[in-house]
């Protein structure tokens, strides 16, 4: 498989959708992750049939839901019944402690084999039922590198990064949208930035260890910025640096989606001098290391 990675907010939702359009590829779609269980049996009749459950937009972000578009693979490994950092925006506020899940690292040695059975039975009935090169997309893999490469040793990787001064926010405003729609409590827990600053820590902790077990001919990375000011480019970057074949076949898709997405907006956010004293303090080794200043200007 091609693993998308990359923390919350970083466009790894556009870049899924985007590959999606190859047909060469298959992807874990939203039915499939809802209904892990049952939807080699019930997706052709039952998905249809509950269409209209379904929000038209996301809480957190707008874009566009549907049973057939691709998701997340995380929501599929928490419909299996594994314990899931997702947990915690079912319960904001008493915050269920789920987050060694996050990069696995500190799991016994019985739950650590467990979440690998479970990651490798969602990928096989998803292959089974797509039985092409998958690409799966889930910011918690960022932090899983080791563990993905145990799974699968020739996986490839395309890794997104943006301004943590755009993206930090944005993740704030996303955990609490998602405890607000999803929750089974009342009420937003108070501890919202303490936690999106602690996953960030982990996440980079642990893919930074892990980085180098990739082999470079199958990582690719990619600033947010630049995908959204040239998008073609940066996906032909991205086929050429990961030998997925020849681009020009699949450009008419593509620029078709860029049309489709060129009218999205992102929200904007007003950043308190006390939340980006926190973001240079926190994520100065991230900022340097990708090339980051200041606030993103765009194009």
């Amino acid at each position: 498989p091609i693993f998308i990675i990359g923390h919350w907010r970083t466009g790894t939702t556009l870049l899924h959708e985007l590959l999606a359009r190859d047909g060469q590829f298959g992807f874990a779609s939203t039915y499939q992750c809802m209904a892990p269980g049952h939807f080699l049996v019930s997706q052709r009749f039952l998905a249809p049939l509950t269409r209209f459950l379904l929000p038209r937009r996301r809480p957190m972000d707008n874009m566009p839901v549907d049973w057939n578009r691709p998701q997340e693979d995380e929501f599929g490994l928490c419909n299996l019944g594994l314990p899931s950092p997702y947990l915690q925006w079912m319960f904001p506020r008493t915050m269920p402690g789920y987050d060694q899940y996050l990069d696995l690292a500190e799991l016994s040695d019985a739950d650590y084999r467990r979440w690998k059975a479970g990651m490798l039975l969602l990928v096989k009935r998803i292959a089974y039922s797509n039985p092409r090169p998958l690409v799966l997309k889930s910011p918690p893999h960022t932090a899983r590198i080791k563990t993905l490469l145990e799974l699968f040793p020739h996986a490839r990787f395309i890794h997104l990064v943006r301004d943590p001064e755009v993206m930090i926010p944005s993740t704030v405003h996303m955990w609490k949208r998602m405890s607000q729609s999803m929750g089974l409590q009342h009420g937003c827990c108070d501890q919202v930035v303490d936690r999106v600053f602690d996953n960030f820590s982990r996440m980079y902790r642990s893919f930074e260890q892990q980085r180098d077990l990739i082999p470079e001919n199958r990582l690719v990375e990619l600033r947010f910025e630049d995908l959204t000011c040239d998008m073609l480019a940066q996906v032909q970057r991205i086929y050429q640096c990961l030998s997925l074949g020849d681009f020009e076949r699949v450009r008419p898709d593509m620029e078709q989606f860029r049309q489709e997405v060129a009218d999205y907006r992102p929200n904007v956010y007003q950043l308190s001098a006390e939340l980006g004293a926190r973001i240079a303090t926190t994520c100065r080794s991230y900022t340097q290391r990708y090339g980051y200043r200041a606030r993103a200007r765009g194009c």
